[in-house]
């Protein structure tokens, strides 16, 4: 009998074996690097698998995938998204000083949506009601937190943006509910905060 596994099922045998079978990624990674030579990560969800990972010394990057909350207030100010960021800046860099390692966000991603602070993950069709409403502002200011508190780091490598579509003129847009920056506010800060990688250079 042939059998199949949804994505819900796929993801617990991965979290089951980070946690139960170390070794074996060990193993994993060790024949990887037999036949490919570039850098590796493992993307690590934000809440408590991040700190639960033990074989992160094997690998070239601590790579999160960066969906912390930032507030339980919808529509928060930049301030507000600022003190969200920075709760979350000591466990972050106690797992990179811990094993030498630089951070990576193998993803981050805001809707624009009232709740994007709240709760980042979800995704817009979860939302229902207030949460629904558009709100370009919200995205811009968790993006401008995320650069003004992280970027800079010494121990922070840079972060892949979730989610950018190859149809760029018809993508996102101002009354779009998708993580999308595109055609948004946001779209502006996350090219100002890349800009800066090249004035003072990749951190590693």
């Amino acid at each position: 009998m042939e059998t199949t596994l949804n994505s819900s099922q796929r993801c617990l045998i991965i979290i089951d074996t980070f946690r139960e079978r170390p070794q074996d990624w060990r193993a994993l990674i060790g024949e990887i690097r037999r036949v490919y030579h570039g850098k590796l990560t493992y993307a690590a969800n934000w809440m408590n698998e991040l700190e639960e990972v033990t074989f992160w010394d094997a690998l070239d990057y601590i790579g999160i995938q960066g969906y912390f909350p930032l507030t339980e207030e919808s529509e928060p100010t930049l301030q507000e998204c600022i003190d969200g960021w920075r709760r979350h800046v000591p466990l972050i860099e106690a797992t990179s000083r811990r094993y030498g390692k630089p951070v990576l966000f193998t993803e981050i991603g805001f809707k624009s949506t009232a709740d994007a602070a709240v709760h980042p993950w979800e995704w817009p069709q979860q939302a229902s009601g207030f949460f629904r409403k558009v709100s370009l502002q919200t995205q811009a200011d968790c993006y401008e937190s995320f650069f003004q508190v992280l970027w800079d780091k010494e121990w922070f490598s840079g972060a892949h943006v979730w989610r950018w579509y190859a149809d760029h003129a018809s993508s996102g847009g101002r009354k779009s509910l998708d993580f999308t920056p595109q055609n948004k506010p946001a779209e502006n800060i996350i090219a100002r905060g890349y800009a800066r990688v090249s004035v003072r250079g990749p951190s590693h």
